[in-house]
């Protein structure tokens, strides 16, 4: 009769343990319960910039004694006392973005007086032989002009100009244009 009685109190707390998991476990699920739902988004697309500042870097080479016309020189030389002018014609035509482009002289046998300029009247200096400017997104641009002028008088440049005469070497000066995309803000 006692192993009866166990087994009934056994098969008993069974049953509660039972009832109480299966309630406790109602209440669980029921306490993480929560809405959910997911939304999805339409397509978004984006159009790449075009670009077409012709190709990133071109080089051009001049003769600067075909920038000028002297009456008192012997033709296609320089000397102390000329002066001309370098254009390049730059455009941003078609492309969507702003460019900032670098115009930089580089010389070889240069005379030590001649000198790069910005500006029609010979006084801004180019740093570095280099002018640089910016062009807003689909610009024309146009032409942008250097200026180059090898002074008559300079201080103490009598001697250097007297050594480049009697040297009378070839110069050389190339230009390299190069553009860049300017970063949008």
């Amino acid at each position: 009769m006692k192993k009866r009685k166990r087994n009934k109190r056994s098969i008993l707390l069974a049953a509660i343990l039972l009832a109480l998991t299966a309630t406790v476990g109602t209440i669980g699920v029921t306490t993480f319960a929560k809405y959910t739902t997911q939304l999805n988004g339409t397509d978004q697309t984006a159009t790449v910039a075009k670009w077409n500042f012709g190709s990133n870097s071109n080089t051009f080479t001049f003769d600067l004694a075909k920038t000028y016309t002297a009456s008192t020189l012997v033709e296609n030389k320089i000397a102390p006392g000329t002066q001309g002018k370098l254009d390049f014609t730059i455009s941003n035509t078609g492309t969507d973005v702003g460019v900032n482009y670098d115009i930089v002289l580089t010389n070889t046998n240069a005379p030590t007086n001649i000198k790069f300029y910005s500006d029609s009247a010979c006084t801004q200096v180019l740093t570095n032989n280099t002018l640089t400017g910016t062009l807003a997104p689909n610009a024309a641009g146009g032409t942008v002009t250097i200026y180059w002028k090898w002074d008559y008088e300079t201080t103490n440049g009598d001697t250097a100009d007297t050594t480049d005469g009697t040297n009378a070497n070839t110069m050389t000066v190339t230009a390299t244009i190069t553009g860049t995309q300017v970063e949008p803000q």
